[in-house]
């Protein structure tokens, strides 16, 4: 009977493990699938967007300063959107919005009166550019999903990034031959399809994130309750722990009722 017992208490414990391991197992598997789909969409436009460029007639040294000033940009966006992402602490969050607006800019220069010309060509390009942040986001999560056990596992994965660079070059080659146009439809609907799976699929915040998260909160909680306590200090000040406050945990009493009695103490001599 006492086993049958031990047995009935573990059941839930270890059925909780397997179903989160299957989980994890799933989204690594999803992991892989959107390091496929980001290599192929960033091929489909990146390795030829010079011929792009000469289909349009832009020349040498107008190429050239578009290809200058797109590393400005993408630094100045990531520096920001760096910051963004420690503010809110949600990776996923910032990612997402920027891939759904750099999409939608690329496919702008299928528009004749966009994509016809070297000064809306560049600033449709630095607005790319500067809105291209997250590309270690998926590395992130990828390390997240693994743990510190399984981080050798993490070029398996990232090998996918590199096979769809390889078989994206190689058939939208091909498709930019016939018809340039359909690089930008192919790099769209493959950031679609990478958008919708990371947003169903993915954990809105990564574990580091939740600790974050959760060190934030507690600080917010130890300085409120501590304003909360120095507010009814004078009232409690004699009647011992002002527990009821629930600031017991923070220890912020013990540090107030300490200070206050170095400085009488220094009154005192």
């Amino acid at each position: 009977t006492s086993s049958m017992a031990v047995q009935s208490a573990l059941l839930p414990a270890s059925v909780g493990v397997d179903a989160e391991e299957k989980l994890r197992s799933r989204q690594l598997r999803l992991v892989k699938l959107l390091y496929f789909l980001q290599g192929f969409s960033g091929s489909s436009f990146g390795r030829f967007a010079t011929l792009f460029y000469i289909d349009r007639g832009l020349g040498a040294h107008q190429i050239g300063i578009l290809e200058a000033v797109q590393p400005i940009a993408t630094a100045l966006g990531n520096q920001i959107f760096g910051a963004l992402v420690d503010l809110m602490q949600c990776k996923k969050w910032v990612w997402l919005p920027s891939r759904v607006l750099t999409s939608a800019l690329l496919l702008l220069l299928i528009v004749p009166a966009i994509g016809c010309c070297f000064e809306t060509i560049t600033i449709i390009m630095c607005a790319i550019a500067f809105f291209s942040f997250g590309g270690g986001v998926l590395d992130t999560y990828t390390l997240d999903l693994l743990g510190h056990a399984r981080r050798g596992e993490y070029g398996q994965h990232r090998l996918w990034l590199a096979v769809a660079w390889g078989v994206g070059n190689a058939v939208m080659g091909l498709v930019a031959e016939r018809n340039f146009d359909w690089n930008f439809v192919t790099a769209g609907a493959l950031n679609l399809l990478a958008i919708f799976l990371m947003t169903a699929t993915l954990p809105r915040h990564t574990r580091d994130e939740r600790r974050q998260i959760e060190k934030r909160t507690l600080r917010k909680q130890r300085a409120k309750a501590f304003e909360q306590w120095e507010e009814e200090g004078g009232r409690a000040r004699g009647r011992g722990c002002f527990g009821r406050l629930g600031c017991g945990a923070c220890g912020a009493c013990c540090a107030l009722r300490t200070r206050t009695r170095t400085r009488t103490r220094a009154v005192g001599d």
